[in-house]
């Protein structure tokens, strides 16, 4: 399954979360927590849930939108820090 979401959620895309607390609101993927084998999206906005910090979230429960954030994948790529306003800005653009 953790292959599966890596493919279907890579490190940039954003997502609209379809269930739960965030339900509708937009959020970009920055990895995969593996944890024995039960797979989670790590998400964040910026905002609410900040980079630093992301959210661990079932994949079932998020909807691809298509967009990849190719700032944010390159950043995560390097390994740089990403800041929190910096990030809101990015999914506030949508990828423009």
């Amino acid at each position: 399954m953790s292959c599966d979401v890596c493919s279907l959620f890579p490190p940039g895309s954003l997502v609209a979360v379809k269930r739960g607390r965030f339900a509708g609101s937009v959020f970009v993927t920055l990895g995969i927590a593996d944890a024995e084998n039960n797979a989670r999206v790590l998400i964040a906005d910026g905002r609410r849930i900040k980079a630093g910090r992301p959210k661990k979230k079932n994949a079932r429960h998020l909807e691809r939108t298509g967009v990849l954030l190719c700032e944010v994948a390159h950043r995560l790529e390097k390994g740089e820090s990403l800041d929190d306003g910096w990030l809101c800005e990015v999914i506030a653009r949508g990828g423009r």
